[in-house]
């Protein structure tokens, strides 16, 4: 009996360890292709889905990064549902047609203009709708706005020029002896806001003081004044500084 036990175990086979090899190779295989897909990746893109799964504690504080994709969609129907009807959502030609009715420049003064960019977005809010009369203080209600804004620049890595412009008006004013200085602190004013919100990067952030040199309506009719009295926040997503 025991002839024919042994005579079995040799029977027996010796390639068990096979199996085990093969799913190690097939690990190490999906590990470097991991390894290469992550190295081709952008930088930034990477940055933004580590830190959706890093920041989230659940399924509803992951929702409001859920689309890493399009977070320009994202912003666009966050400010729409904060603003309302303040918002505007047209290009430059559509704004700078002779035909517009003057009262709709008035009321420009008090809206946000969404102008669509081939690499990003321009955001141009009326001074009336910003900041206090007469000040570089930026009113409580479009805070929120602001706090959007500055959390799609964190996420997206976009970069941003703030432009502040004014009418024609000469400023009499001992703090900003002059509209290009008058529109500079107002630009600077809503960079440093949104510094606070978020981890920043300074150097992501260009500051531009215009004045009165590039109006975006005529400057002898008091509706095209109020529309020349605006900040522009212009997000681009290449790199010019």
């Amino acid at each position: 009996m025991r002839k024919g036990k042994d005579k079995g175990n040799n029977d027996m086979s010796t390639n068990g360890w096979m199996t085990t090899f093969s799913d190690l190779c097939t690990l190490l295989l999906t590990f470097f292709v991991l390894l290469f897909s992550m190295s081709s990746m952008d930088d930034q893109r990477l940055k933004i889905a580590f830190q959706n799964f890093g920041g989230s504690s659940g399924i509803l504080s992951f929702r409001e990064y859920r689309e890493i994709s399009r977070p320009m969609e994202i912003l666009i129907d966050g400010i729409h549902q904060s603003l309302g009807e303040k918002v505007v959502s047209h290009d430059d030609e559509g704004l700078q047609r002779a035909d517009m009715d003057t009262r709709d420049l008035e009321t420009l003064g008090k809206h946000l203009i969404i102008q669509p960019l081939s690499d990003g977005l321009n955001l141009v809010f009326g001074n009336n709708l910003l900041f206090l009369p007469g000040s570089t203080e930026i009113k409580e209600d479009i805070r929120p706005v602001l706090k959007k804004i500055a959390r799609f620049i964190l996420i997206s890595g976009y970069q941003v020029y703030i432009d502040g412009h004014t009418d024609d008006v000469p400023v009499n004013k001992e703090a900003y002896p002059s509209n290009e200085e008058l529109s500079l602190a107002r630009s600077l004013s809503v960079r440093d806001y949104l510094l606070q919100l978020e981890d920043l990067a300074h150097e992501s952030i260009a500051l531009t003081g215009y004045g009165d040199l590039k109006p975006a309506a005529s400057n002898d009719l008091l509706e095209g004044k109020a529309r020349n009295r605006r900040v522009e926040i212009i997000l681009k997503n290449q790199r010019y500084f």
